[in-house]
């Protein structure tokens, strides 16, 4: 008996999706890439416009037997490795902080030093440095090392799903 299960992904995407779906030991039934075009006719104020809308994606059928051998342990170590893998995409964070922090701390350090200029007492401009070296440490500390060890043992757990089922199949 065959099950089968379809998806809509990225032409970027489509090697990379076929690539883990048959490590799970399902086979690509077919591929159907679409691109589709919508030109509207938009308007503001003064001008009216034309816009054109193109969609491009691929469509996706994997089908599995449902009598393979060791069905129950596969399915078992593709949900792992799915959900897993859905954390480590989802724990992703820059080492480097965002706009807004990166600005911060640069304005501080600036205004530090800037105030520091032709002073006779730096304590002002040694108080800004701080505080944007403080909130750099803090966000460090706050955001990127626990998301980064999140998405570490993610991924760890995804690459042993991944590698106890290659030893299945």
């Amino acid at each position: 008996m065959l099950e089968s299960k379809s998806m809509v992904v990225a032409p970027s995407n489509e090697q990379s999706v076929i690539k883990d779906f048959e490590l799970f030991g399902w086979t690509l039934a077919s591929t159907q890439e679409v691109r589709d075009t919508d030109t509207t006719i938009e308007s503001d104020y003064y001008d009216i416009y034309t816009v054109t809308r193109t969609t491009n994606y691929v469509k996706l059928l994997f089908q599995r037997d449902k009598n393979m051998a060791n069905y129950d342990e596969i399915c078992r170590l593709e949900k792992i490795y799915f959900s897993e893998m859905k954390v480590v995409r989802n724990n992703y964070v820059s080492f480097f902080p965002g706009k807004l922090i990166t600005i911060a701390v640069i304005g501080c350090i600036i205004a530090g030093i800037g105030n520091m200029w032709g002073e006779k007492d730096y304590s002002d401009g040694f108080l800004l440095i701080g505080i944007g070296i403080a909130i750099f440490i803090l966000r460090t500390v706050l955001v990127y090392l626990p998301k980064s060890k999140r998405s570490k043992s993610a991924f760890h757990e995804a690459f042993q799903a991944k590698e106890a089922a290659k030893k299945l199949l």
